[in-house]
C-alpha cells in the first residue's frame, strides 16, 4: 500500500556529518534509502520505491531533490540538511579525496572518473604547500568552492539579499550546523544523538595547519563567499530563535 504520510528528504552535503544522520535514519527502522543518487536516475523504479519510503537521503542538490520527488509523489515533503563552517568543510572534503584511495582499490574504483582524476591530482601534489592547495581548489572549484550553497540552494550569487535568502531557505524544516546536529537527528529519526556514534570519520593525510595559512584563508573567504554567507545567516537565524 502506498504511504500518504510526509516523507523526509535529507540533502546530504558531503563532510557535514551526513553519514551520521544516515546512520540514525537507518536505525529508526522506518523504510527509506540513503545515497539515492543512482535511484534518482532510474525513472522506471523511483516512483514505486518512493511510494513505500518514509525517508530518502543523498548527495543530490536541493533543486533536483525537490523536482524529482514532486514528480513521483503527491505526499508532503519535509526537507532537512546540514552545513558546516566553510573552511572546515572544504578542508575535510579536500582530505576525503585522498581518503577514498586509502580505503582500498575497490572502494576507490566505485567513484566516478572525474572524482578519481581530482584525487590523483591532489595525491600527486605537495599538500603542505598552501599555494598548491589553492591551485587545486581553484582547478576543481565546482567540487570545493561554494559547494554547500549549490547543494542547499542551487547556484546563488554572493550578493543575494538576506530577505531573498530567508525566503529561499523557508522550504527547509531545519538546516543544522555543528551545534544543532543533535536537534536534526532527533527530528528526523526520533532518537537522541550520541557523540560517540559519529560515522565515516577519517584521519587527515596532510598537516591541518596549512589551512591556517593567511594566503589560503584569504582565497577561501573571497572564492567561497556564498558558503560563508549561507553559514553566517543560518547561525544568526538559529541564535535569534534561541533568544525567542
Amino acid at each position: 500500500m502506498n504511504k500518504v504520510s510526509p516523507i523526509i528528504a535529507f540533502v546530504h552535503v558531503p563532510k557535514t556529518a551526513g553519514s551520521t544522520v544516515n546512520h540514525y535514519l537507518a536505525r529508526s527502522r522506518a523504510p527509506g534509502q540513503a545515497h539515492v543518487e543512482s535511484l534518482f536516475s532510474q525513472s522506471h523504479k523511483i516512483r514505486e520505491k518512493i511510494a513505500g519510503y518514509d525517508w530518502v537521503s543523498g548527495h543530490v542538490p536541493f533543486p533536483k531533490m525537490r523536482a524529482t520527488l514532486t514528480r513521483v509523489t503527491f505526499r508532503h515533503i519535509h526537507f532537512f540538511t546540514a552545513i558546516r563552517a566553510p573552511d572546515a568543510q572544504v578542508m575535510s572534503h579536500f582530505n576525503w579525496l585522498i581518503e577514498i584511495r586509502k580505503r582500498g582499490r575497490s572502494f576507490y574504483n566505485a567513484h566516478p572518473p572525474q572524482i578519481k582524476e581530482i584525487s590523483e591530482r591532489i595525491r600527486a601534489a605537495d599538500t603542505s604547500d598552501p599555494r598548491q592547495i589553492i591551485d587545486l581548489l581553484h582547478g576543481s572549484r565546482q567540487l570545493f568552492l561554494n559547494f554547500q550553497s549549490q547543494m542547499v540552494l542551487g547556484k546563488r550569487h554572493p550578493t543575494t539579499s538576506l530577505d531573498e535568502l530567508e525566503q529561499r531557505l523557508r522550504v527547509y524544516e531545519l538546516i543544522a550546523t555543528e551545534a544543532t546536529l543533535p536537534t536534526l537527528i532527533e527530528r528526523v529519526s526520533g532518537q537522541a544523538y550520541q557523540p560517540k556514534k559519529r560515522k565515516n570519520v577519517s584521519p587527515y593525510h596532510f598537516p591541518k595547519d596549512v589551512f591556517q595559512d593567511q594566503r589560503l584563508l584569504e582565497f577561501l573567504h573571497e572564492e567561497n563567499a556564498c558558503d560563508f554567507a549561507l553559514y553566517d545567516f543560518v547561525q544568526s537565524r538559529s541564535a535569534e530563535q534561541n533568544i525567542r
